[in-house]
């Protein structure tokens, strides 16, 4: 086996726990979360050494460190690859000057800016955030989880973890037999369809992380796909670092109803409402106030300081 010991440089108000604990995606492989070591582990294909563990974790002041593993010798591309995927997945590039601005003095969100939350754990390319996505719709979590696990078994392999496939791989693949090895159910065509989109060029999803693009224009193409819907558009332009939409299910109407609402039922009007007054960030500020009993929790345990 051959190792790269990187320091990639991050904001200063950037936390790795904040970012790893933002939603499920840690516990959705190739992701895999080490809790005791604070460790953030993935699978991902490299253009030269071929297939590599990544060991992501709090680095020295300012920085990630990212351990690689791969069993070719590592050329200055794996290198660049690496980084860039590291970034995509931490938030890295993400400015949140604008969201801690909108939330200064409000008593109740005080603990997202002492907590540096804000980042939201994505995957390196927006296909694998696509179908995941895809594999949250109408399905339980353990059932999301079971899924992911099986769409890796279609990867390479390398030191025992499996790179997620790509859309090559997925289209090249019969519905049926895809069927057989996803158990996704009615998804299975609507995963085929996106992975032929994409891999025959009709669909360029990369093209969304620029920041010129409009939302809205990025929200017609997510909803022009089968199988994506309004919360799953939101959930996709979040892991995009935009905010304007809210991904609103009838787990963040509980969770609404219960910590802001007095134990009201919400009509969806009355969530939109209530965080009109952020802007562009409301979708942030809203998935953080709803999300507050799991990740303060997992700050906490996890060392964070305020």
């Amino acid at each position: 086996m051959n190792d790269l010991d990187l320091e990639i440089a991050a904001p200063a108000d950037f936390s790795f726990a904040a970012t790893v604990f933002s939603h499920g995606w840690r516990r959705l492989a190739p992701f895999e979360y080490d809790d005791e070591a604070g460790v953030l582990y993935r699978a991902e294909r490299l253009p030269i050494a071929g297939p590599a563990v990544m060991r992501m974790s709090p680095g020295g002041p300012g920085s990630v460190r990212v351990q690689v593993t791969t069993a070719r010798s590592l050329e200055d591309a794996d290198a660049g690859v690496v980084s860039r995927a590291v970034v995509r997945c931490l938030g890295l590039d993400r400015d949140l000057t604008g969201f801690y601005e909108a939330i200064a003095g409000e008593p109740r969100r005080k603990w997202m800016i002492d907590h540096r939350a804000g980042r939201m754990l994505a995957s390196p390319t927006l296909w694998e955030d696509l179908v995941k996505t895809l594999a949250t719709t109408n399905i339980s979590w353990s059932g999301t989880m079971a899924a992911c696990g099986r769409l890796t078994l279609l990867g390479p392999e390398i030191d025992g973890r499996r790179c997620f496939p790509t859309p090559s791989e997925i289209s090249a693949m019969e519905v049926e037999e895809l069927a057989e090895a996803t158990r996704l159910g009615y998804r299975v065509p609507c995963l085929r369809a996106l992975a032929s989109a994409i891999h025959s060029g009709d669909l360029d999803p990369e093209c969304w992380k620029d920041p010129a693009l409009d939302t809205d224009e990025i929200a017609r193409q997510i909803l022009a796909l089968k199988g994506f819907g309004p919360y799953a558009a939101a959930n996709v332009l979040k892991l995009l670092g935009r905010h304007e939409r809210l991904a609103i299910d009838s787990s963040v109407r509980e969770r609404f109803r219960i910590l802001i609402n007095d134990g009201v039922k919400p009509s969806d009007s009355d969530i939109e409402r209530c965080y009109e007054p952020f802007g562009r960030w409301r979708g942030l500020v809203m998935w953080l106030d709803v999300m507050k009993p799991h990740l303060l929790p997992n700050l906490e345990k996890a060392g964070q300081t305020t």
